[in-house]
């Protein structure tokens, strides 16, 4: 573990950093604009958390069908749940993946197949969030900005190479790494991982099943911002937030924070500036949305909790 991810090091962050947000912006306006949120606009956001942790959950049920993970229905639930409820005490973003892959690894003694099925998941989350980040700059751009969309569509088509080299790994990683390394433990490691990674190819359908089901996920965050900040009187076409709000849950997902607090809604703030979003109501809207992501975590926190006391009793 690096200072970087160390549980002190993203705390003392994510402390030092809502401080300055405190220091900056009007924090009596933001908890009047909070609480002014309008109710049908808060439920319609709650609707659409819902909504995502089941499109998340269909996803891991469809990897691990594909992976011959022999777990029941319940147990895959739980497994996914539990997980993404103990990745709020690990570094944002990775730290979910990590502890599903080491829920799901004690559960079927199948280590590297479990952290190869939890990348796979989040690969395809980041490179359909990457898509939308493109798509939406387009959009956003309209027709009076020829160059830059231009550049946004050459954009687009590298990331698209970048992830299929991602499924190459296990071809690439020999030809990238010297062999006097090739007997150390962990090039061995990598090695079955790479592997693990590079036997999806065989799986086109499934993996096309799964980027489509990763952008509707990221689209549907991209609405909750949306909604989120038209219960908060924003005039922000949705244009923008496809092209801003990607950026904004990569800052939340990067392992720097607590939950996300701190660094990912300054960024969320920063970016609803070009458009006239005053700070006050901007820092409401980004912390709404990392609350709700962390409370969408609590049926895997009543699940955790229930297992323990049963295996006390």
């Amino acid at each position: 573990m690096t200072f970087v991810t160390a549980p002190w090091f993203r705390a003392g962050l994510s402390v030092a950093l809502l401080g300055y947000l405190a220091s900056q912006i009007d924090m009596a306006e933001t908890a009047r604009a909070t609480l002014a949120i309008n109710p049908a606009h808060l439920l319609t956001a709650v609707t659409l958390v819902v909504v995502d942790r089941v499109l998340m959950l269909s996803r891991w049920l469809l990897l691990l069908r594909r992976a011959g993970m022999a777990l029941p229905l319940k147990s895959a639930v739980w497994v996914y749940l539990v997980g993404s409820y103990l990745g709020n005490f690990l570094p944002s973003g990775i730290g979910a993946d990590a502890a599903r892959a080491f829920v799901l690894a004690g559960r079927t003694d199948r280590g590297i197949d479990s952290v190869a099925m939890v990348t796979i998941d989040r690969y395809l989350g980041l490179y359909s969030l990457a898509l939308l980040a493109v798509v939406g700059l387009v959009f956003w751009t309209g027709q009076g900005e020829a160059d830059l969309q231009r550049w946004s569509i050459a954009l687009a088509v590298l990331v698209t190479l970048g992830a299929g080299v991602f499924l190459w790994a296990d071809r690439l990683l020999p030809l990238l790494v010297p062999t006097t390394w090739a007997t150390r433990p962990w090039f061995s490691r990598a090695r079955r991982l790479a592997e693990a990674l590079g036997g999806y190819r065989r799986y086109p359908s499934l993996l096309g099943a799964l980027t489509a089901l990763s952008l509707v996920v990221q689209i549907v965050r991209v609405a909750q911002a949306y909604v989120l900040g038209e219960g908060l009187g924003f005039d922000v076409p949705f244009s923008y937030y496809l092209a801003f709000m990607p950026i904004g849950i990569v800052a939340i997902l990067l392992p720097v924070s607590i939950g996300g607090f701190g660094f990912g809604q300054g960024v969320i703030v920063w970016l609803l500036r070009p458009v006239g979003v005053p700070d006050a109501q901007s820092l409401a809207m980004s912390t709404l949305y990392v609350l709700m992501g962390v409370l969408s975590t609590l049926p895997g926190a009543l699940l955790h909790f229930r297992s323990r006391s049963r295996g006390l009793s």
